[in-house]
């Protein structure tokens, strides 16, 4: 029996390499540069109470409640 733990896998996305994916499957190449420049350079703060930090770009994994 084998068992895959998929709880992280959006948090381990990698832009380039799922866009060559997508470029072999033949998606259209806007559209891949489309979902290249989403998930690359996102920033990211972290909030508690009223202190916010400063932002950290992110270039991996796919945002909270993404569709990809």
């Amino acid at each position: 029996m084998l068992f895959i733990d998929y709880s992280s896998a959006f948090n381990t996305i990698v832009p380039s390499k799922l866009v060559i994916k997508l470029e072999t499957l033949g998606l259209d190449p806007a559209l891949c540069n489309w979902v290249l420049d989403f998930l690359t350079g996102r920033p990211q703060v972290v909030r508690v109470g009223n202190n916010i930090s400063s932002p950290l770009i992110l270039n991996t994994g796919a945002p909270q409640g993404c569709v990809l």
